[in-house]
């Protein structure tokens, strides 16, 4: 497995969207394809504002998780994993109870 890209809505936004998705690679490719409509504002890892705490926040349930399912090893299951933490993660940023 490579890389796991997290893609989130600004902290201000009204309802807030994450959307995680798995990519073999970090190519800069996977994220112009997805956000090639996209119009706003962009950060990615060399632009950082002045606090990263949203997009920390929004990772750290998926890097603290990810030892409870290292024996998830194959692309589909990193592609449904994806799937489960953008509707869980979406849901916990609208102040929702994802359970």
């Amino acid at each position: 497995m490579c890389c796991m890209w997290m893609y989130r809505s600004g902290e201000l936004a009204p309802n807030p969207a994450l959307l995680y998705e798995y990519e073999k690679t970090r190519k800069k490719e996977h994220a112009r394809e997805i956000l090639k409509d996209f119009s706003g504002s962009c950060v990615t890892d060399g632009y950082v504002p002045m606090t990263n705490n949203t997009a920390e926040r929004s990772i750290r349930p998926f890097t603290v998780g990810r030892i409870n399912w290292f024996q998830i090893d194959t692309v589909s299951g990193a592609k449904a994993s994806a799937i489960v933490y953008s509707i869980a993660e979406t849901v916990k940023a609208n102040g929702l109870n994802p359970l």
